[in-house]
């Protein structure tokens, strides 16, 4: 690895910085992948905002129809539901009136479409928090970033800091979604850590292979 940054840096002009910083960019994009669902594309933001209103719809029938803790709230109902799961994921069950248990009406309509909306919106903030971070860094923007993700960036949860000077150079990338550590487990942030060092380590061997093409067709 320091032999290619120093090659990296010998050959473009740029730092050893610029080159780490490159793989950070990359171990950034990485992370922000792999916080459930995966993926950075629009029809993934599609699919996970609906599965959402699944989520709350069923929390809302699983309360009033007494199937879970009793409350007139709909994000206590929906946490409570939620929670419950190994997987963070209100659980797919089937409601039904069943004789000699009324409908509860604990929770009005308005309210579960109310706060439904709220969920939704959040949908995409603990990625961007990660692309906040790499864009923190400085350089270029992580691109190819879809809407339902992008409107969160600059939210404030996302940042990095830079410390050291050459091959001591470091760089911290921190996400401080509240709810991270359900959806991107450390197991899973280890492994993206390894993916994305290794994907900054191939970028930076191809823009090197690449300027020695180009000096070899000048001879």
């Amino acid at each position: 690895m320091e032999d290619t940054l120093q090659e990296f840096s010998r050959l473009t002009g740029k730092t050893v910085e610029d080159g780490i910083n490159d793989i950070a960019r990359s171990t950034a994009r990485r992370l922000a992948q792999q916080v459930q669902p995966y993926g950075l594309k629009s029809d993934t933001g599609a699919k996970f905002k609906e599965s959402i209103g699944y989520q709350v719809d069923r929390a809302w029938f699983g309360v009033n129809l007494g199937a879970f803790p009793a409350t007139t709230d709909m994000k206590a109902a929906h946490y409570a539901a939620r929670n419950g799961s190994r997987k963070g994921v209100v659980p797919q069950r089937q409601f039904r009136k069943e004789k000699g248990k009324p409908w509860l009406g604990l929770i009005p309509v308005t309210e579960r479409d109310s706060y439904k909306k709220k969920a939704q919106a959040k949908a995409g903030r603990a990625k961007a928090a990660w692309v906040e971070a790499a864009n923190a860094i400085g350089g270029p923007k992580l691109s190819g970033i879809a809407d339902w993700i992008g409107r969160h960036v600059g939210g404030g949860f996302g940042s990095a800091s830079k410390t050291g000077k050459g091959l001591d150079y470091q760089v911290t990338l921190e996400n401080r979604t509240p709810y991270l550590g359900r959806i991107l487990p450390d197991t899973t942030v280890a492994k993206s850590m390894a993916a994305g060092l290794k994907n900054g380590f191939n970028r930076l061997q191809k823009i090197i292979d690449k300027e020695i093409e180009k000096a070899n067709a000048k001879l």
